[in-house]
């Protein structure tokens, strides 16, 4: 496989679409600094997938489109194709089978990255596959741009394991490894959600389970209810027919009497209405003669009220005139008082404004003495803040002296302490312990790691153990635990059955309890084979307490079934050998074991009813067969077993149930205990594993770096002569300066103690300053406080006039005031003088004359209202007529009403039940008598209907026990037993695919280790072939740094000709190239690339070592095609074609080829 062409356009400075031939096996690009070169190496890290900007020299991948020059515009995108030759089809995979490969990468300026194989859009990953193992790719060796010569010989142990992994092909089990342990992590993380899910379906079916039966149950009890309900109302509708038959006959009678009742009403009614007419006549007169009498009263009554007021008014006009004489009076004295307090208050305010005028003067000096004070503060100001800079400037200035004096005193000391360090470091250490004690920590932690690593291994294995010990342990006690689940919720659904008002409590309604709590249930163990006959026959017994000898439960009875036994002995004759007695065993200390021996005294077991029957002629007396079914066969006949009663079986199943649930409880807490203890001890060495890695990750550091430290120390032994000579000529140097900076030190010191006396002095003149400022400053604060002052006392008087003012104002106001009030109150005096009294004796005769008229008037309403109450009784007994009348007609109304309603009721009963039935049924029938024959025929033998309610309520109520039921349950039931078959088949496959992708990772990691081990033995020795070769001498040699071949790093040893570094950093430039390249061209003969390209790798190489290189490269040429960038004359004359690329217009790059094997003058573009 070969290049042949790289063709770029768009391409950051190759502007146009230019195409590089590369027909020989060396090739050399050559060009002025600057011109693009450079840019050919990052096209093709580009094309092969680089996804990191700052690797191609830039900040962005947007950045390596052209971005436009002088007259050029930027590219919208940019492209870059390497075209190989496959015609001998080395390479393998999808694509080996074409002559020609051509692989394009594209990318506009939106980011949309595009790549190419053959004109077909592939990804990313296809083209790194493609070059796997081959050297070629982004971290691959097969490009060496500019300082990747010197990252190499500088790269971690861990990078330089990359370029040997590449060089191995174990690239492409890393990455198939790396696949693979993210589909086992995928497939574990599918496994712990299916195991989640299982366990989640597991609770699920567990409580599907209860609610099918409970939904059995259900639709048991109702279609048994839809039956009872179907006939109840088919009863009831027949007699609610006959019940409105009845009633329609009943309402007809009381209809004949309510007319009648009716007829007598209505004659009563016309004789009211006429004695109501005369009567309100009546009313009417008298209450025309009530208006005229109550006139003439309230006439006369005006007038009594007129001389009395008359009267009133006489006497308070007498006690007014007296009023207003004394109002007078105190008015005149008040303007007295007013005349002396306005006189008063003048003269007052005279005085006050004589005092202002006085103090506004008094304030007037006090100003100008304030400002001849102010003036003087400030000059004195002025002098104090110069006297305080002159102060500043000194102090400064001594501070500079004395900060001088104590930086020659520190650099003196300086001196001395380096002079001193300088003596102690030129002391000769011996480092021959210190290397011992290295290579002794070296071989005990070594010793220490292999020891930890094998205590891990053996924990690992105790581990696997543990945790499969552990899967069989939870495996167990989940199979228990879900038994027991099982278990208890049938035992708790028959528990809510039988718990209900159907079967009552017997014993918590007694007033005293029996002697004992326990049932007989509790204490006996029952052969599996026979259980179900002891059951049968027990029956209600196996509940039965034990009471005292004289109990009795008193009457009446409570409510519910119960069975009790009283202490009996054990009777003296043991029973025969097939006597049910040798299958039932009691607990020690049970008082039931008389009893129970006397109930089942005469029981003997037969193994079929074909047997039992067989053997009849055998019993004597009482005896009786029983068979495991629960047969029972005597002398007289047989009894078969069926279901029995409900509460019996369903008691005698709970019994069963919790005499199972009590033999289980102990082993599944042994099964849960065995599994916790299992669990524990897996956590326990897993925390012992993780301590045992993290000791073991410390101890591989400090093994690590130990050997660093040693490696370091033998550097450190070959360096420490030249620095003891270095250190002597410093310290002579230092001696010299030390004398130098005494005599400063002293010069500094007398110049900073006269330099702080002048600052004392400018001090003191500063302080006396002041002083004079701080006496001004006082002054000048008192005659603003007497200018305030004076201002302070002449506001004040100012104020107190205008007050007096106001005063006076007000004392006139009074004065006016009292004036207008004696006017006021003479008026009043002189109008009541006026007043005259009316004519008293005519309103008195006027009075005489109404009393007679209203005595008249009293008389005719007397002689109205006696004839007014005769016609008022005869109305009455009239009315007490007619009341009878309407009294018995509401009765008969109510009868008529009463039947009407019956009848009514009736026909909705019975159209409800008839409604009823018909929607039960989906529908009404087309012919009811023919569809309802048998409901018919079943109501003739039926119950009441009262007692068929009964029955319906009770099943109700047991429908209503069983609580909110999931009728769907049996369904899912049937669902969730298939999805546990699915998981199940799941959870198989994703154990297969685990053991498969682990089995996978192991065979992996073989056979990296092996690839690896190979080539790092093939490595090591092409790399001590070809040292020798570029350095004309010395030697190298790859080491391993670590224990385990799957993360070991590779270190590099080199020693050119003459030297004995103990580093391979304390190389030259040039000698770290030509180590490098020793790498590279080990790499390359162990797994030869297609191509190479080397980027001014020759840079720092004189001539001698340049034509080596060369040697080797026409050597290497001949397994693998190289395209190198240089500026050196030798190594482009080793070239077999020139590529030259020039920069003539500014900013965009061109290409120009010559073949030197046919024409070195002949160039082609």
């Amino acid at each position: 496989m070969r290049l042949t062409h790289i063709k770029l356009s768009g391409f950051k400075s190759f502007a146009e679409t230019t195409v590089i031939a590369v027909p020989g096996r060396r090739v050399a690009v050559v060009g002025p600094n600057g011109c693009g070169k450079s840019n050919v190496i990052d096209a093709v890290r580009w094309v092969l997938g680089e996804s990191s900007a700052k690797q191609l020299r830039g900040e962005h991948m947007q950045d390596v489109i052209f971005n436009g020059a002088s007259g050029r515009r930027a590219a919208a995108r940019a492209w870059v194709e390497l075209v190989f030759d496959n015609s001998a089809g080395l390479l393998g995979g999808a694509w080996g089978q074409y002559a020609e490969i051509s692989i394009k990468r594209q990318l506009s300026r939106q980011g949309e990255s595009l790549y190419f194989i053959n004109g077909q859009t592939v990804r990313r990953r296809d083209i790194t596959e493609l070059f796997l193992g081959t050297g070629v790719g982004v971290r691959g060796y097969a490009v060496i741009e500019q300082g990747m010569i010197t990252r190499i010989i500088d790269a971690r142990p861990d990078e330089l394991r990359g370029y040997l992994e590449e060089a191995a092909g174990v690239s492409k089990y890393k990455e198939r490894r790396r696949e693979t342990e993210s589909r086992l992590a995928d497939t574990r993380a599918h496994l712990q959600r299916l195991a989640d899910l299982r366990g989640e379906l597991a609770q699920q079916t567990e409580k599907l389970r209860v609610q099918a039966a409970a939904a059995e149950r259900h639709q048991a009890l109702e279609a048994e209810l839809a039956s009872v309900c179907d006939l109840a109302d088919f009863i009831q509708w027949q007699q609610s027919l006959a019940d409105a038959d009845r009633a329609d006959a009943h309402r007809r009678a009381a209809q004949a009497q309510l007319d009648e009742t009716e007829a007598q009403i209505t004659a009563y009614d016309n004789e009211c209405a006429r004695l109501a007419g005369q009567e309100q006549q009546q009313q009417q007169q008298r209450h025309q003669l009530a208006r005229e009498h109550a006139l003439l009263r309230e006439q006369t009554a005006r007038l009594e009220e007129q001389l009395h007021a008359q009267r009133r008014h006489q006497a308070q006009r007498t006690q007014q005139r007296a009023a207003a004489e004394a109002a007078l009076h105190k008015l005149a004295q008040e303007r007295d008082t007013l005349l002396r307090d306005s006189a008063l208050a003048e003269h007052a305010a005279q005085q006050q404004s004589e005092l202002a005028q006085t103090l506004a003067e008094a304030a007037e000096q006090a100003q100008n003495t304030l400002d001849e004070a102010q003036a003087h503060a400030d000059r004195c100001d002025r002098d104090a803040r110069q006297a305080d800079n002159h102060a500043r400037h000194a102090a400064h200035q001594a501070q500079l002296q004395h900060q001088q004096w104590q930086h020659a005193a520190q650099m003196l000391q300086r001196q001395q302490t380096q002079l001193a360090a300088l003596a102690e470091h030129s002391d000769t250490a011996d480092h021959t312990a210190q290397t011992a004690a290295l290579e002794q920590r070296l071989a005990a932690q070594l010793a220490q790691y292999r020891t930890d690593e094998t205590r891990l291994r053996e924990h690992e294995t105790e581990l696997a153990q543990l945790q499969a010990q552990t899967a069989e342990a939870e495996a167990a006690y989940r199979t228990l635990h879900h038994r027991q689940t099982r278990l208890q919720a049938a035992e708790h659904a028959l528990a809510r059955w039988t718990d209900t008002p159907e079967h009552p409590d017997f014993w918590q309604q007694l007033p005293e309890a029996p002697v004992g709590t326990r049932s007989l249930w509790q204490d006996i163990t029952i052969e599996d084979e026979w259980r179900q006959a002891a059951y049968a026959l027990l029956a209600v017994r196996l509940n039965a307490r034990c009471a005292a000898e004289h109990f009795s439960p008193g009457e009446p009875l409570p409510q519910g079934e119960a069975a009790w036994f009283y202490p009996l002995a054990l009777p003296d004759r043991p029973p025969p050998a097939d006597a049910l007695q040798h299958r039932i065993t009691l607990a020690a200390d049970s008082p039931f074991a008389g009893a129970l021996a006397w109930c089942t005294d005469g029981v003997r077991c037969a193994p079929s009813l074909q047997q039992a029957l067989s053997r009849r002629h055998e019993l004597r007396g009482h005896e009786i067969w029983l068979t495991p079914e629960g047969h029972r066969i005597d002398r007289a006949g047989a009894c078969l077993h069926g279901t029995g009663a409900p509460a019996h079986s369903a008691l005698a199943e709970q019994a069963r149930l919790r005499e199972h649930l009590r033999q289980l409880a102990p082993q599944t807490d042994q099964a849960h205990a065995h599994w916790q203890t299992q669990q524990q001890a897996c956590t326990d060495t897993h925390t012992r594993i993780s301590a045992l890695n993290a000791q073991l990750r410390r101890h591989q550091e400090a093994l690590q770096q130990t050997r660093q430290d040693w490696a370091h120390h033998t550097a450190r032994c070959e360096q420490q002569q030249a620095q003891q000579r270095h250190t002597r000529t410093l310290r002579e140097a230092a001696e010299q300066e030390c004398l130098m900076l005494a005599e400063t030190e002293h010069t500094r010191a007398q110049a900073c103690a006269e330099q702080q006396d002048r600052a004392n002095a400018a001090q003191a003149a500063a302080d006396a300053v002041r002083h004079n400022r701080d006496a001004a400053q006082h002054a000048l604060a008192h005659a603003r406080h007497h200018l305030q002052h004076c201002r302070q006392t002449c506001l004040d008087a100012r104020e107190r006039a205008a007050a007096l003012q106001q005063h006076l104002q007000q004392l006139a106001q009074s004065l006016q005031h009292n004036a207008e009030q004696q006017r006021h109150w003479q008026q009043q005096q002189q109008d009541q003088a006026d007043g005259a009294w009316p004519d008293y004796e005519e309103q008195i005769v006027r009075l005489d004359s109404l009393n007679e008229l209203c005595a008249q008037t009293e008389d005719a309403l007397t002689e109205c209202g006696q004839q007014l109450q005769h016609t008022q009784t005869l109305a009455r007994q009239t009315e007490q007529q007619r009341r009878e009348c309407h009294a018995r007609l509401p009765q008969h109304q109510d009868t008529v009403r009463d039947q009407l309603l019956l009848q009514q009721e009736a026909l909705l009963a019975a159209k409800h039940h008839y409604e009823t039935l018909s929607a039960r049924h989906g529908g009404e029938p087309d012919c009811p008598e023919t569809a309802w024959a048998h409901l018919k025929t079943a109501a003739q033998h039926a119950p009441s209907p009262r007692a068929l309610a009964r029955q319906a309520e009770t099943l109700r109520h047991n429908i209503k026990q069983l609580g909110a039921v999931n009728l769907a349950a049996l369904h899912e039931l049937e669902q969730a037993a298939e999805r546990e078959q699915y998981y199940q088949n799941q959870h198989h496959d994703l154990q297969n695919a685990v053991a498969l992708l682990q089995e996978a990772i192991a065979q992996i990691d073989r056979d990296t280790e092996a690839r690896f081990r190979a080539t790092f033995d093939a490595a090591n020795a092409h790399m001590q072939n070809y040292f020798p070769t570029l350095f004309g001498g010395g030697s190298a040699q790859l080491t391993l740094v670590g224990d385990t071949l799957l993360d070991a790093g590779v270190a590099i040893t080199a020693r050119p000709p003459g030297k004995k570094n103990s580093s391979i950093k304390l190389l030259s430039g040039g000698e770290k190239a030509l180590t490098a390249m020793s790498l590279v061209f080990a790499l390359f003969s162990l797994n030869p690339a297609p191509f190479c390209l080397l980027d001014e790798v020759d840079a720092p190489l004189d001539d001698a070592n340049t034509a080596r290189f060369c040697r080797l490269l026409e050597q290497m040429s001949a397994q693998t095609q190289f395209l190198y960038i240089s500026h050196n004359r030798l190594t482009m004359e080793s070239a077999e074609q020139l590529v030259g690329v020039t920069m003539q217009e500014q900013g965009v790059s061109r290409v120009v080829a010559v073949d030197v094997r046919q024409d070195p003058t002949a160039p082609q573009t």
